[in-house]
């Protein structure tokens, strides 16, 4: 993805943008490898934070370092849900979190960059910050499918804009 050319990373054009969807495991584990985190160690059927991620799991140690650095809850009722979908809405949080910390509060909703963003999502308000940050642009047009689900690509081009270009700005119809 990344050829030495910031531009190619951050313009990934609207037909590359298909392919896999990301799971909440491996957003799990590329946050924790991709940030350095340590993974988690000595896991105990008793004292694991998630009900449906036991001791065994390949990613425990990257779901629960996910965890214990703030970025998730779960997705309710003591789960992680492993192998959900991640929509573009849910990665908004995933990314400003871990830019931000675990404390950070987008501030409200105003309901004026998106025309599917209305400030009625549970997620609008980390849209909103996201592209006043230049992480995205949406997905064509005036519209972010905040319910879409995100893919590889996506993801590699909102994580990398931080890092790979952190003045870029993005443009409408971008990522």
């Amino acid at each position: 993805l990344y050829r030495g050319d910031p531009e190619r990373l951050v313009r990934v054009p609207w037909w590359a943008q298909a392919g896999p969807s990301v799971t909440r495991r491996e957003a799990g584990r590329f946050f924790t490898q991709g940030d350095g985190w340590s993974p988690v160690t000595g896991c105990t059927e008793a004292g694991r934070v998630f009900t449906d991620v036991h001791c065994g799991d390949q990613d425990w140690p990257f779901i629960q370092a996910f965890y214990e650095h703030g970025i998730t809850g779960g997705c309710g009722s003591g789960n992680f849900c492993a192998d959900f979908t991640i929509t573009r809405g849910q990665m908004m949080v995933f990314l400003l979190k871990v830019e931000h910390g675990a404390g950070f509060d987008p501030g409200p909703c105003v309901g004026n960059i998106f025309t599917d963003v209305t400030c009625a999502g549970q997620f609008d308000a980390w849209i909103e910050e996201a592209s006043q940050e230049g992480l995205t642009g949406g997905c064509g047009g005036t519209l972010f499918c905040p319910n879409n689900p995100i893919t590889e690509w996506q993801t590699a081009v909102f994580v990398n804009k931080p890092v790979i270009a952190p003045n870029y700005r993005s443009i409408p119809g971008g990522s």
